[in-house]
């Protein structure tokens, strides 16, 4: 889309002031509400805001409707990131904590690594499909 990389960090700040913004309000949340109820809301809202983004996105979106796409995808996050991290180490010995804390941040890459090849396979998957096709009507 021809951004530079300041105009795509600025589309990013502003979904960064809000998970900073969000973060202590979870805070204050998970000790009002259990924690597995605000990750519930947190991955309806991300779920709601991805759907959103399928309808919105396309080669001609502006740098501002890109930037509040980007706030609406993260305002899920800020509901996700401070409740598992509550969940993971509720009810842990503080002399585990460090092997929590490697766990975490184990299947955390695990996850991402596995929904990373999992996009990448079904965005390259319909260009070999189409491979495929135009390769077998030429034969």
């Amino acid at each position: 889309m021809g951004y530079t990389a300041l105009s795509a960090g600025l589309v990013l700040s502003a979904s960064g002031v809000l998970l900073l913004i969000e973060m202590p309000i979870m805070g204050q949340l998970t000790t009002k509400f259990p924690a597995k109820y605000i990750v519930a809301f947190g991955w309806l809202l991300l779920a709601c805001a991805m759907f959103y983004s399928t309808i919105r996105i396309d080669l001609q979106i502006s740098f501002q409707s890109a930037m509040w796409l980007r706030v609406a995808q993260a305002s899920g996050l800020g509901f996700l990131f401070v409740p598992i991290s509550l969940i993971a180490y509720a009810e842990t010995p503080r002399e585990k904590g460090n092997s929590v804390a490697g766990m975490v941040n184990f299947m955390r890459n695990i996850g991402s690594g596995v929904g990373t090849s999992m996009v990448t396979t079904l965005l390259a998957r319909p260009g070999a499909v189409s491979s495929v096709h135009a390769v077998a009507t030429h034969h």
